[in-house]
């Protein structure tokens, strides 16, 4: 205080009767008309009752907080005419990433064959209040693209309109990639046999022509099921025996085949 400045302070004391009481002290030093200090005058405020009233937003505020620790996304908020106004854990390709994404800037940020649908989903659940969920891609720090489910709720004050959005966007790039993966035609071992029958190649033979291992191809056949392989290694057979001249069929009715082309 002797610096002139007021002195606030926020404690606990401890009444004759045992009782925990919050108290809010404020006291500044008075001066004469030659600077010199004269009296202090100050005042003490039993603050106890909004403190505890305080208690139930703070433990919101811890949850909230604690809810974007765990959720495995991008969290944000939006204004009720669907500009985005806060962000969590957003990454883009440019430093000033959060920024860059505020307001309608994070449009910028979507695969562009992507961002029509986006665009009509949130314009239309910003008109109507209704929730959001879409899926799209977005851009990475490493300039390339990311499949993310983007969901939002309005949060709605007392009259019952839209005070805020409040939105996620979960990572679910390699969920997304599965799932397509499941539904292109999978090479079954025996196709891979009878394709082999045809051409009239060994293990040894198919081996040579896909760099794949003889042990491989044949663990391979002795599947009669779709083949647990990965695209890259699917598409290497299938171009393999197409250029031998096998055809592999996959109708929509019936077990998968092979003939000749």
């Amino acid at each position: 205080m002797l610096d002139g400045l007021p002195l606030k302070r926020e404690f606990r004391i401890i009444r004759p009767n045992g009782q925990l009481r919050w108290v809010h002290s404020h006291a500044e030093l008075l001066l004469n008309a030659v600077g010199e200090p004269v009296r202090i005058l100050g005042v003490v405020l039993d603050i106890t009752n909004s403190r505890e009233s305080l208690l139930p937003l703070r433990a919101d505020v811890d949850r909230y907080n604690a809810l974007i620790r765990v959720a495995e996304g991008l969290v944000w908020t939006a204004s009720p005419d669907g500009r985005i106004t806060a962000l969590q854990n957003w990454k883009t390709a440019r430093q000033d990433g959060p920024l860059l994404a505020c307001g309608n800037d994070w449009v910028d940020l979507l695969h562009e064959e992507d961002r029509d649908a986006a665009l009509k989903n949130w314009s239309v659940s910003v008109e109507t209040g209704l929730p959001y969920k879409v899926e799209h891609r977005l851009l990475q720090p490493d300039a390339t693209y990311r499949w993310f489910r983007c969901s939002a709720v309005p949060i709605l004050n007392q009259d019952g309109g839209v005070q805020e959005w409040m939105g996620v966007s979960t990572d679910v790039h390699n969920e997304k990639l599965f799932g397509l993966s499941a539904l292109r035609p999978r090479l079954t071992g025996a196709q891979m046999r009878a394709a082999r029958g045809i051409l009239n190649w060994s293990v040894k033979q198919l081996a040579d022509q896909t760099g794949v291992s003889p042990a491989v191809i044949r663990r391979f056949e002795e599947c009669n099921s779709a083949l647990l392989v990965s695209d890259e290694l699917m598409e290497v057979f299938q171009r393999t025996f197409s250029d031998a001249g096998v055809e592999l069929l996959f109708p929509q009715v019936g077990k998968p085949g092979v003939r000749p082309r």
